[in-house]
C-alpha cells in the first residue's frame, strides 16, 4: 500500500508536528536501542521487543517529520507501510522490521523464550542503523 493509498484509506492524516515532538521521539528510539542492547545478557525476548519499539519510534518520528501521523487501530502496521512507501532506499530493513512486528507480537502475547540470541542481536544492531538512517542519532 503506497502513501496515497494510506491517505485515501484514512490510515494516515496530515499533522504539523512540533520539532520538539520529533526530537523527543528520536530520543525515545535511541534510549530503547541502548536498553535493548543491555537486555541481550538477561532476556532475549525483551531485547527484541525493545529493539522493535526503538525502530517503531524512529519510524514514527520520521513520519511526523514528513507531516503525517497514523490513524486507527493498526498503528504499527500503518507506520511501517508509510515508511516503506516514502523510503524505498530502506526496503530491506523495513521488510525485516515488518517481520519483527510479528515476532514481537508472539513474544509479548503468546510464547515465552521464542527469540534466539542471533535474532535478538540482529534486531538490536538493526535498531541503531535504522535510527541513524531515519535521521536520529545512534550510538554507532
Amino acid at each position: 500500500m503506497g502513501f496515497q493509498d494510506l491517505l485515501q484509506a484514512g490510515l494516515i492524516r496530515p499533522v504539523r508536528a512540533d520539532p520538539e515532538e520529533i526530537r523527543a521521539r528520536f530520543q525515545v528510539a535511541t534510549r530503547d536501542a541502548e536498553l535493548a542492547e543491555g537486555l541481550l545478557s538477561t532476556d532475549l525476548d525483551w531485547a527484541l521487543i525493545v529493539a522493535y519499539n526503538a525502530m517503531l519510534q524512529a519510524c514514527t518520528a520520521s513520519m511526523f517529520a514528513q507531516g503525517f501521523r497514523p490513524r486507527g487501530t493498526d498503528h504499527h502496521r500503518t507506520v511501517i507501510r508509510f515508511i516503506r512507501s516514502t523510503r524505498p532506499d530502506l526496503e530491506d530493513m523495513i521488510r525485516r522490521l515488518d517481520g519483527l512486528r510479528r515476532r514481537r507480537h508472539r513474544a509479548v502475547y503468546e510464547v515465552v523464550g521464542s527469540v534466539s540470541a542471533s535474532d535478538a542481536k540482529r534486531a538490536v544492531a538493526m535498531a541503531s542503523r535504522l535510527i541513524a538512517a531515519l535521521g536520529g542519532r545512534s550510538k554507532e
